[in-house]
C-alpha cells in the first residue's frame, strides 16, 4: 500500500486544465451530447467576449468600403459596384452571441452595417454585382476619369487657340491679365486709366502732365495713419497700389512718367518727419508744380525757340511726322514769329492718325491769329506711302521722341525710322529730334522689340464686323507696333532745353537732367 498510493496522488495533481478540458470534451462526444458551455468554460475561453481587435479593424474596413460603394451607387448607379466584404466571425463561442454582444457594445456599428445592406439592394436592382476579380477591371472609374480628362483636355485646346492669336516673338509685348476684381483706386487714377487705355490721351507730354496732376490730387486727399511717418508711408504704401492699378489696367509708363514717379518718391523721402502733415502736403504740391513747369512747360518753350531759330527759316520746307507736342510748339512758335514763306508737310499714318490731329491744331492756331488768308503759309497733309515723292523737297525733318538712349538710339512713334531713313537716303536733309531731358534714359536700345507696345486691334480695322472675322481666324494676326527705334546714324542732332547735342552725348544730358531708369515701380517697359 505504501508503494501504490503515491503514484495515484501525483497523477491526479499533474493533470492540467487543458487536459481536463480535453477529457471532458471527449466524454461529451462519446455521450453524443452538445450542451452549451458552462459558466466555468466561459471564464476560461477569452474568445467568447466578442471579436478581437484585428477582426474589428477588418470589420471597420469592410464597412468603409461598403459606404464608398453605396456613394458610388448613388452617383453612378449604372457603373457603381460594392467592394464590401463579409465581416469576419468570431472563432470562439457562438456567432449569434458574439454579434449580440458587439451590437450592445457599439450601437453605431449596427447602423453602419445596415448601409452595406441598402447598397446591396440598390446594386441588385440596377444590375448583378460582378465578382471581386472583375471589379478591378470595371470601366466605371476609367469612364469617370475619361469625362474629367475630356473637360481638362478642352482647356489646353482653348488656351492653345488663344495662344495662337499671339505672335511668338512678340509674346512679351502682350499685356498680362489684370487682377479680377480690380482693386480699389482713387477716382483720378481710374479716370487717367480709362483715358490711357482707350488712347484718348496720347503723347508722352500729355500723359506725364496728367500723371503729375493725379499725384497732386492724391497728396491732397492723403492722411497719415497713426504710428507711421509720411516720408515712408505716402510713397511706398499709399502710392504704390495706385501706380500698380494704373500700370495694370491701362498702359506701361512712358520714360517721362517713370522719371516723374522716381523724382516724386525721392522728394517724399527727403521730407523731415517732424514737419506737420499739412505743411508737408502743401510743400509737395508746390514741388510738383515747379517740376511740371521747369521740366515740361519751360523746357518745351526753350526747345521750340531753339529749333525755330536754327532750322525753321523763311522759304524752308519742314517735314514732320505724327503729333509730337514739342514739335507742335516749335511750328507754332515759327508761325507766331512771322517766318514767311513757310511750307509745312505733315506725314500721317495708321493706326493713330496723329498727323491729322497736328494739321487741325495748326489750322486752329492760324485761325486764332487771323492767318488763314496768308498765301505765304502752306500746310499739306500726306500719307506715309507718299513720303518718297515729298522727301526731296524738305529742308529739314523734325521728329519727336518718346525716349533717347545712351547709345544714341531714339525711340519714337512707329514710322519715324522710315522717315529718317528716307531723309538720309535723299542726302543733305538733316534729321533733328526734339526732346526734353526728362526723356533721356539709362537703358540702351538696339532694336524696336525690347520695350514697345501693341496698338489696339480696333485701331487697325475700322469695320467691327471685319475685325470680328479676323479674330475668329485661327492663324490670322492683327499686329501694330506703336514705336520704333532709330539708330544714331540716322539722327543728325538732338535739341533739348540744355541746347543742341549730338546723339552720342545722350548720357551727358541724362546726368544733367538727374533722371534714370532704375526703379521697377516707376519703370514700365513702354516708352511712349
Amino acid at each position: 500500500m505504501t508503494n501504490s498510493s503515491p503514484p495515484s496522488m501525483s497523477a491526479g495533481h499533474d493533470r492540467s486544465p487543458s487536459s481536463q478540458l480535453t477529457s471532458s470534451s471527449q466524454a461529451t462526444e462519446k455521450n453524443g451530447k452538445s450542451s452549451e458551455p458552462s459558466a466555468s468554460d466561459t471564464k476560461v475561453e477569452p474568445e467568447a467576449k466578442g471579436p478581437s481587435n484585428a477582426e474589428r479593424k477588418k470589420q471597420a474596413k469592410a464597412e468603409k468600403q461598403a459606404r464608398r460603394a453605396q456613394d458610388k451607387a448613388e452617383t453612378q448607379p449604372e457603373g457603381g459596384h460594392s467592394s464590401q466584404q463579409k465581416p469576419a466571425q468570431s472563432s470562439g463561442g457562438d456567432d449569434k452571441t458574439g454579434k449580440q454582444k458587439a451590437t450592445q457594445a457599439s450601437p453605431a456599428k449596427t447602423n453602419s452595417q445596415s448601409r452595406p445592406e441598402a447598397s446591396k439592394q440598390a446594386q441588385k436592382q440596377a444590375q448583378q454585382p460582378p465578382s471581386h476579380s472583375d471589379t478591378q477591371n470595371m470601366p466605371h472609374r476609367p469612364r469617370r476619369r475619361s469625362s474629367t480628362s475630356a473637360s481638362i483636355s478642352q482647356t489646353p485646346k482653348s488656351a492653345s487657340s488663344a495662344a495662337t492669336k499671339q505672335v511668338p516673338f512678340l509674346a512679351h509685348l502682350y499685356p498680362a491679365a489684370p487682377p479680377n476684381p480690380p482693386p480699389l483706386a482713387h477716382p483720378c487714377i481710374q479716370t487717367l486709366t480709362q483715358l490711357q487705355r482707350t488712347h484718348t490721351l496720347v503723347g508722352s507730354h500729355a500723359r506725364t502732365i496728367a500723371l503729375l496732376t493725379c499725384l497732386k490730387t492724391l497728396v491732397r486727399s492723403y492722411t497719415t495713419p497713426p504710428s507711421t511717418a509720411l516720408p515712408r508711408h505716402l510713397p511706398n504704401i499709399y502710392l504704390s497700389p495706385h501706380l500698380a492699378y494704373l500700370k495694370a489696367y491701362s498702359r506701361p509708363f512712358c520714360a517721362a512718367q517713370a522719371a516723374s514717379i522716381r523724382w516724386f518718391k525721392r522728394t517724399c523721402s527727403k521730407i523731415d518727419p517732424s514737419v506737420p502733415e499739412e505743411d508737408a502736403k502743401r510743400d509737395l504740391c508746390r514741388e510738383i508744380d515747379v517740376f511740371t513747369k521747369e521740366r515740361l512747360t519751360i523746357a518745351d518753350e526753350v526747345i521750340a525757340a531753339t529749333a525755330s531759330e536754327e532750322y525753321i527759316t523763311p522759304g524752308s520746307t519742314i517735314l514732320v511726322y505724327a503729333n509730337s507736342a514739342v514739335v507742335r510748339s516749335a511750328l507754332a512758335h515759327a508761325i507766331r514769329s512771322g517766318v514767311r514763306p513757310l511750307r509745312i508737310t505733315i506725314v500721317d499714318s495708321r493706326p493713330m492718325h496723329e498727323g491729322k490731329a497736328l494739321a487741325k491744331s495748326l489750322i486752329s492756331s492760324m485761325q486764332a491769329a487771323n492767318l488763314t488768308g496768308d498765301d505765304t503759309l502752306d500746310i499739306e497733309l500726306i500719307p506715309l506711302t507718299a513720303l518718297a515723292h515729298f522727301i526731296s523737297d524738305a529742308s529739314a525733318v523734325l521728329l519727336g521722341a518718346s525716349a533717347i538712349h545712351p547709345n544714341g538710339a531714339v525711340t519714337s512713334r512707329s514710322g519715324s525710322a522710315m522717315v529718317a531713313l528716307a531723309a538720309n537716303q535723299a542726302g543733305g536733309i538733316p534729321v533733328v529730334v526734339l526732346a526734353e531731358g526728362i526723356k533721356f534714359v539709362e537703358r540702351a536700345a538696339v532694336d524696336s522689340l525690347g520695350g514697345n507696345e501693341l496698338a489696339p486691334e480696333e485701331a487697325l480695322l475700322d469695320d467691327a464686323a471685319e475685325l470680328e472675322t479676323w479674330r475668329k481666324r485661327e492663324n490670322a494676326h492683327l499686329v501694330g507696333l506703336l514705336y520704333d527705334t532709330m539708330p544714331r546714324e540716322l539722327v543728325d542732332a538732338v535739341v533739348t532745353e540744355y541746347g543742341r547735342i549730338e546723339p552720342g552725348a545722350a548720357g551727358m544730358v541724362q546726368r544733367l537732367a538727374g533722371v534714370g531708369l532704375g526703379d521697377e515701380d516707376a519703370g514700365g517697359g513702354g516708352v511712349g
